[in-house]
């Protein structure tokens, strides 16, 4: 055979795999490959047709239809961790060569395991870690396919999806299909059949999708002897950050009412994940699957992972003890603190060796603190705000510094040692908090952003856009900034255009912020509870409500009309007492542009909003007395307002005859006319 053509091939019948080694054909001329039930590979230079035309169109075609219905930002490559931690050069060396070393030769050991669990607390650097072993995977040839959960997306697009159990299968198999090395060819075309197949496989169960996207092609890897070609690593990352529920639960025969009304929670999604991963490692035949898992212990999670089945098959790598941080941390504080040193032309001694061991040392281990106090002391925008000075202390980055070497966390006593670096992390959260104008009032801000959402599942399902939440909570043009400019280490704010665009959201650095947030005992007298923020939203949406129309955005209707909580109404107080506490702000709202604005509005959610609004204003009231006068004036004017729009509404011997219960007043007659 000649580099330049071949002649008269002959191949009767093809039943592959057929390997043509270190030659390269550039034209063959009257081949007659017979029947093709095989692959065709040429090692050294590929053949144009790996895998023959038809099973080319197969791979291809699956793989369009896994990228729509994929995480694209769960991949530890994407867009959407462009920003993602990663280990800095020369840092975590041991634990990543150790990880590294059991996925390349760990069925070597004695009592080899299949599944690895990377733990420890918050911001000891499981996310760091394990992107850059899936980096290492990609750069060394280790076949390996990984999902990064995250709570923290800066996308709606992306932020539901990394939250849920519901793409991560589709997302490995997307992966897998990816994948074009010559060891995976078989498991890439099962795949494939399997989606051609049956299109619905994603909507059926994670145990039936890892079966048949997954496991079963990649036994297709094992060789007659049972030995496997390789071994492919699946990288799950942030199992704890896995949080939204998405599934209903599903009715059977006996179920009653209570069951019925009962949601799943995050840990038994958390659960099902974990077990359909046992089950991959747990058969005879996956000797080619090994699991790396990193997540934090949590109870739901720790428990799974103390049972005597999964024992038998799982290494614990607990980032502390031998695999403790601190000489990375000092590499990493070095590292930026040299780039501060240039930028401003600092002396070469700066900040000199007791700064750099005080901030080793209050870190305990903790990147995330590390990260948090670097942020705060590179920010240069701390100190002003619109050309005024603000914290005349916070200037200059030797200043900032101070700032965090006068944090003093008070020596832990000897039965409470493990408990130090949530010490360091509190004081430190808690200061950086501080340097806000109102710290409580950003509270309220920070949680409200966490929890208000949009709900239109034809348009947007996901975090409200930051124009939205300016729009609801901010009393003033540039609130936003002056509530929330100085945590800029440890929350993203969208900033120039993107404050104008629905695709980027408010991004939290990392999920110990939120937790501390979240816990009174650790935040105290800065702690704002969930009945607080709602009803903080619930007040300001009608102290703004006069400026809502002039500053809503083209389309922005959508996202306006179908705001939500999770699970319950927009706008609800969380008692009488509130409720009236806003009445006069709810009396001073223009009622009737606020009716005829949903009058108009495009969205088939306006009836279900006219009605909520009637249930939300009579809140303070009760039905064997009048009604308060911020119901009077909402129930007349709305009624007047809609009925001037040829709106059908409820005549008043209907509203009378009903004591005005949130159901009856959901079930009310209102009916924008027909077209």
């Amino acid at each position: 055979m000649s580099h330049d053509g071949t002649t008269n091939v002959t191949h009767q019948y093809f039943g592959g795999p057929v390997t043509m080694q270190s030659t390269t054909v550039h034209r063959v001329e009257n081949a007659n490959l017979g029947v093709n039930n095989g692959n065709m590979y040429q090692q050294g230079n590929r053949s144009h047709s790996s895998c023959g035309e038809g099973q080319d169109h197969l791979i291809e075609a699956s793989r369009r239809y896994l990228a729509e219905n994929m995480a694209a930002g769960a991949l530890h490559d994407s867009e959407e961790r462009v920003n993602a931690p990663k280990c800095m050069p020369e840092t975590r060396i041991a634990v990543q060569t150790e990880i590294i070393s059991w996925i390349s030769d760990g069925h070597k050991d004695s009592n080899p395991k299949r599944i690895l669990w990377v733990t420890g607390p918050a911001g000891t650097g499981k996310t760091a870690i394990m992107g850059s072993i899936a980096e290492q995977c990609k750069e060394r040839g280790i076949p390996a396919i990984s999902f990064f959960f995250s709570n923290r997306s800066n996308s709606p697009t992306a932020s539901n999806s990394l939250r849920s159990k519901k793409r991560l299968v589709s997302t490995l198999a997307y992966q897998l299909l990816q994948d074009e090395s010559l060891e995976l060819g078989e498991a890439r075309i099962s795949t494939s059949k399997a989606v051609q197949g049956d299109p619905a496989i994603l909507r059926k169960s994670l145990q039936t999708q890892l079966d048949n996207l997954i496991l079963r092609p990649l036994r297709q890897l094992e060789q007659p002897e049972g030995e496997a070609r390789g071994r492919m690593a699946i990288l799950i990352d942030g199992l704890d950050e896995c949080d939204l529920v998405e599934d209903e639960p599903e009715p059977s025969p006996t179920s009653n009412r209570s069951s019925l009304n009962r949601r799943r929670t995050k840990e038994e999604d958390q659960r099902e994940i974990l077990s359909i991963l046992l089950h991959a490692a747990s058969q005879e035949t996956s000797s080619s699957i090994i699991l790396i898992l990193a997540s934090r212990p949590e109870p739901a999670i720790r428990s799974f992972f103390s049972n005597i089945q999964v024992q038998a098959i799982t290494r614990e790598l607990f980032l502390a003890g031998k695999y403790g941080a601190d000489a990375d941390i000092r590499l990493f504080y070095e590292a930026r603190l040299s780039e501060i040193r240039r930028r401003y032309d600092l002396p070469s001694d700066w900040p000199g060796a007791p700064a750099l061991y005080i901030l080793v040392r209050d870190a305990s281990g903790q990147f995330i603190y590390a990260a948090t106090a670097m942020r705060f002391i590179e920010d240069s925008t701390l100190g002003t705000q619109d050309g005024r000075t603000t914290h005349p202390g916070l200037l200059t980055p030797h200043q900032r510094l101070q700032r965090i070497l006068e944090l003093r966390p008070q020596a832990p006593r000897a039965e409470s040692l493990d408990s130090a670096p949530l010490e360091a992390l509190n004081i430190l959260y808690t200061s950086l908090l501080r340097t806000c104008p109102e710290p409580r009032l950003s509270v309220h801000w920070l949680q409200a952003i966490r929890i208000l959402r949009v709900l239109n599942h034809d348009v947007y399902n996901g975090p409200a856009p930051p124009w939205l939440v300016r729009l609801v909570l901010e009393l003033s043009p540039g609130e936003e900034q002056s509530v929330l400019g100085p945590l800029s280490s440890m929350l993203k704010i969208p900033s120039g255009e993107d404050r104008k665009s629905s695709d980027k959201l408010y991004t939290f650095y990392h999920a110990s912020f939120l937790d501390f947030i979240d816990t009174k005992t650790r935040c105290n007298d800065l702690y704002v509870s969930p009945e607080e923020v709602k009803d903080f939203i619930s007040r300001r949406y009608f102290q703004t409500l006069n400026n809502h129309f002039n500053r809503i955005p083209a389309g922005g209707s959508l996202y306006y009309l179908a705001m939500d909580f999770p699970g319950e109404p927009f706008l609800k107080f969380s008692s009488k007492a509130t409720f009236r506490a806003a009445e006069s702000a709810i009396i001073s709202c223009n009622v009737r542009i606020w009716a005829q604005y949903v009058a108009e509005a495009h969205t088939t959610h306006k009836r279900y909003f006219v009605r909520l609004m009637f249930s939300m204003v009579h809140q303070g009231c009760s039905w064997h007395s009048s009604c308060r006068p911020a119901c009077k004036h909402w129930r007349e004017t709305m009624l007047d307002a809609l009925g001037s729009k040829g709106w059908t509404v409820p005549t008043a011997s209907q509203r009378s005859r009903s004591r005005w219960s949130d159901i009856q007043i959901l079930e009310w007659d209102f009916s924008p006319p027909k077209i």
